[in-house]
């Protein structure tokens, strides 16, 4: 190895790189190119702090109300979703060797100058102690560098003293940044400064930062719309839509979503890298997704996010109103006028105009963590 490579800093990224959600591993994949750009030596730490089952596992498919043909179709593309979400950990993310345990982990950071904690929902106690624990730093030495980037609650409506336990471990933090208003708000509720900055996949330019596709990914050219997560009121829009509009739609589900009415082509076993390239090839995005939201801003696509009652609808709110991008929200009962509000959206100026801003300030704050010039 030579001098200039060993005076890199070496920074462990502590989040959720292992879930089968494309924001989750973009936004893991985000976080280490920015650090690398800077001149670190980021690497992910391989520690799985809960088990999630993967959500199309074979009893269920093949308990569904569909001939059997189907079911064997639907398991091959899950199957085949699989092997491309393991592609990218292996092929994108700078991953340790697999940490077994809470000792585990501390251990690996030993080798490690500084560690962050974040993106995600990090900080939300549904994951339970071990996760808590660990994302909040518990045992790891004060000798390192410790810093939180676009930790998240998940939502304003957790109970504070489930907190109470990891809360203390903050002190020890240079630096503890939030990605929305209702985190900074719990931990100001504690007496924890914070400061809100964007989410990592706003980090990097998504624009040149392209991945090679080998194959056409869709069996036409032209225009579509790229329609991401699935919902009654999102099927109502993509109606109306269709209605009024002569283009394709493309379908591609969130976790546990298979089945989607008015789709002209519905892809079941995107990986991360077909689901992004699919978006960026996209005319119009229509989503409930607070990552879709994010990489729709990020390459300047004309969207519309159908709110719902789940558990995204406080941070694509929160973003919307602080990037100026309220209008681009639907609500339940007002879907009526979607093809005439994707119509009259303007460009991407006044957003980009706040988004610098914020998207510097961000990358200051990650520096000064890091003591980086």
């Amino acid at each position: 190895m030579n001098s200039e490579k060993e005076t890199k800093i070496k920074v462990a990224i502590l989040t959720f790189h292992f879930v089968q959600n494309y924001g989750a591993v973009l936004q893991a994949y985000s976080l280490q190119k920015h650090l690398e750009s800077i001149g670190c030596n980021p690497y992910i730490l391989n520690y799985r702090t809960f088990k999630r089952r993967s959500v199309f596992y074979s009893s269920r498919i093949f308990r569904l109300p569909i001939p059997s043909i189907g079911k064997i179709l639907l398991l091959s593309k899950q199957l085949n979703k699989n092997r491309k979400y393991r592609q990218f950990l292996e092929h994108h993310l700078s991953l340790s060797e697999e940490v077994k345990g809470p000792s585990g982990y501390i251990s690996n950071i030993e080798e490690a100058d500084a560690v962050v904690v974040g993106s995600d929902q990090v900080w939300n106690p549904k994951y339970g102690e071990n996760a808590m624990r660990a994302y909040f730093l518990e045992g790891v030495s004060n000798s390192k560098i410790k810093f939180s980037y676009a930790a998240c609650f998940g939502n304003s409506k957790i109970s504070v003293s489930s907190l109470r336990n990891y809360l203390s471990n903050l002190n020890s933090f240079s630096g503890i940044s939030v990605r929305d208003e209702f985190s900074r708000s719990i931990l100001s509720s504690e007496s924890h400064c914070s400061k809100i900055v964007v989410d990592p996949t706003l980090l990097i330019d998504w624009k040149s930062n392209k991945f090679d596709i080998d194959k056409p990914l869709l069996p036409f050219s032209g225009d579509y719309i790229f329609v991401y997560g699935f919902s009654s009121d999102i099927e109502e829009v993509c109606s109306i839509l269709k209605r009024t509009m002569d283009i394709p739609l493309v379908a591609i589900g969130m976790e546990g979503e298979l089945f989607f009415n008015g789709a002209d082509y519905i892809v079941n076993d995107a990986g991360p890298i077909e689901w992004l390239e699919m978006l960026r090839g996209a005319s119009y995005v229509i989503t409930k997704s607070f990552h879709g939201v994010m990489f729709s801003v990020a390459l300047e696509k004309q969207f519309l996010v159908v709110l719902d009652s789940g558990v995204s609808r406080e941070r694509i709110i929160d973003f919307c109103n602080r990037f100026g991008a309220n209008h681009r929200m639907l609500e339940k009962g007002n879907l009526e006028g979607a093809q005439e509000k994707l119509m009259k959206l303007e460009d991407f100026e006044c957003i980009n105009k706040i988004l610098r801003l914020a998207i510097e300030d961000s990358k200051d704050f990650i520096s000064r963590c890091l003591a980086i010039e």
